[in-house]
């Protein structure tokens, strides 16, 4: 990837003032008092981040066609392909195909994948005041300049969402769904509330979690996001398994962080796409107020999943309230409304750290280590 980065860099043929601008915002600890400043970074952490994108698609895609063409596996047999990642998914294969490939020294892995729904609910009060979200958007830093894709069954309800409804685009291009629900509608409008300047990017699913993989893929090429968000998913096996290492190559290659839901069933396993190392799943907790101290507040909710196979990394890695009333879309609860307050937190982080952008796990680290620890 340092490769990938030089060249990237080489390409967009910076001036000495911008390579210079480039060399400090690796600093993560720096801190510009002056968001015009940090538009700057990010405007021209961008154009590299987009010449990076170009030339992993242009290697994976490439490279993943010929090993198709090699085995003489038709597209008819293939989900998707990776385009920043060297996987293809969801091929049609027989029990010789499967020898064949077995032998072949460039697959790494095969995986047997069952076709799982996926399962959404929700759960979210006052919940920007109760961690205080709005301390960076009172000091200037409201998202403006960072993109997020926001992955659900279906798109927000625009005529719920009043003004808001202009920092929202739905996604044409690449998309299942045209229909839209107040799920979608909570989560947007919470990342939002988070970071009003932001702009969101939807997609639409309708309830087919085979191809989420491909569809935060087709998000960062369409959109160049900085985020998505993902509360969506399915129970899996509580291990590291296929989708799991798919998300991880993402965020490794294209320097975006992906949010998840932990799951809404505290005796079922966590999310199977909150099971990345570092992608970052997000548990819900019970909030009483402002103040953490209050005997009850910040404990664990007890439909929020937790369950992992043994040996595994801890998940989840985070927690965040679960309650929420917005806009009219009335109220709900689930880790699927504590996930939008961590993507909005994060991208309150990278517009006041420009430098944050493409570096997931130093933000995964930065949220994991200041949030509040209530053992209880």
């Amino acid at each position: 990837m340092a490769a990938i980065e030089t060249e990237a860099i080489k390409n967009v043929k910076l001036t000495s003032e911008e390579k210079r601008i480039v060399v400090e915002s690796i600093d993560t600890k720096l801190e510009i008092e002056n968001e015009d400043s940090q538009l700057e970074i990010l405007r021209i952490r961008d154009r590299i981040r987009s010449e990076k994108l170009i030339i992993l698609e242009d290697y994976y895609m490439t490279s993943n066609t010929k090993f198709l063409m090699d085995n003489q596996i038709s597209s008819e047999r293939v989900g998707s392909i990776g385009i920043y990642s060297p996987f293809i998914r969801n091929v049609t294969l027989s029990a010789k195909d499967i020898m064949e490939l077995a032998l072949d020294k460039r697959v790494k892995k095969i995986s047997c994948v069952n076709s799982v729904e996926g399962q959404n609910y929700a759960t979210i009060n006052e919940v920007v005041d109760i961690i205080g979200g709005n301390l960076a958007i009172d000091e200037g830093y409201s998202g403006e300049g960072i993109r997020v894709a926001v992955i659900e069954m279906n798109h927000p309800i625009p005529v719920l969402m009043g003004w808001d409804r202009h920092q929202v685009t739905k996604n044409t291009e690449y998309n299942i769904s045209t229909m839209e629900d107040e799920h979608s509608t909570r989560v947007c409008g919470i990342i939002l509330k988070m970071a009003p300047a932001c702009q969101i990017y939807t997609c639409g699913l309708n309830n087919s979690v085979s191809n989420v993989v491909e569809a935060c893929e087709r998000m960062i090429q369409a959109y160049s996001v900085h985020a998505i968000n993902l509360s969506y998913g399915y129970y899996g096996t509580g291990s590291y398994d296929n989708v799991a290492e798919d998300l991880d190559t993402i965020i490794e290659n294209t320097g975006v962080s992906i949010i998840t839901a932990a799951g809404n069933d505290a005796s079922e396993y966590i999310n199977a796409l909150g099971m990345g190392r570092n992608v970052i799943c997000v548990g819900a907790v019970h909030s009483t107020g402002t103040n953490p101290n209050v005997p009850g507040a910040y404990t664990m909710a007890e439909y929020s999943s937790y369950n992992e196979a043994t040996g595994v990394i801890n998940k989840p890695d985070v927690c965040a309230p679960g309650n929420i009333a917005i806009y009219g879309a009335g109220i709900d609860c689930g880790t699927s409304y504590s996930a939008p307050v961590v993507t909005g937190t994060i991208v309150q982080m990278m517009c006041r750290n420009a430098g944050l952008i493409d570096k997931p796990e130093t933000i995964k680290a930065a949220l994991i280590a200041s949030a509040y620890h209530n053992a209880g």
